[in-house]
């Protein structure tokens, strides 16, 4: 199974549109999930987001085809590329090709990695000093994780993971700034 961007100057019917389009298949070229009638012979810069679920097909600048596969998140997979002329003939060139992996975006304070600080993540860091098991999602660091110079759950930079991490997200939560130790990012920013 799979996920693909087509860029189509033949109509084979069905769900296949009649004339030059762009689409987004699944699994196989008869799965159309979506199509727009366009250009595509000749020379263009084409640029695929796949973002949590979202596929977005951009042609020469220009937002195309934007589609949201229900249930889709991260996830390990390949990338590639093919082509295929059948009785026809047409040239399929692909030029300058770069790919872009990006990592999300931690938050500082943001233990749950859910994208906020929040009173749960003083929660986990109760967990934490309870010694019980909690779940992360994969792409959060570990609560003894170092990223930069500090662990990840010392959201108050003092050296140790204990309470006042607890209270300095708690206070955060309630909207009250405390001052962060040296060097420790403030709570609430990207890390």
């Amino acid at each position: 199974g799979g996920f693909a961007a087509e860029f189509d100057t033949y109509g084979n019917g069905g769900t296949d549109p009649q004339g030059e389009h762009v689409g987004v298949i699944e699994d196989c070229a008869g799965n159309q999930l979506a199509s727009k009638l366009r250009t595509v012979r000749g020379e263009h810069h084409v640029v695929v987001d796949f973002i949590e679920g979202q596929f977005n097909i951009y042609i020469d600048g220009d937002l195309e085809l934007a589609y949201t596969f229900p249930g889709i998140t991260s996830f390990d997979g390949y990338i590639g590329f093919t082509a295929a002329t059948g009785g026809a003939n047409d040239n399929h060139s692909i030029d300058n090709f770069t790919l872009l992996v990006t990592e999300p975006v931690l938050i500082q304070g943001d233990l749950a990695c859910d994208g906020e600080v929040t009173v749960f993540d003083g929660l986990i860091v109760l967990l934490f000093l309870q010694d019980l098991p909690f779940d992360q999602d994969s792409p959060c660091p570990g609560l003894i994780d170092l990223v930069g110079d500090f662990q990840f759950a010392d959201v108050n930079c003092d050296g140790v993971i204990d309470a006042n991490d607890m209270a300095a997200i708690l206070a955060y939560f309630a909207g009250v700034s405390i001052p962060p130790e040296s060097g420790c990012v403030p709570l609430g920013d990207p890390l």
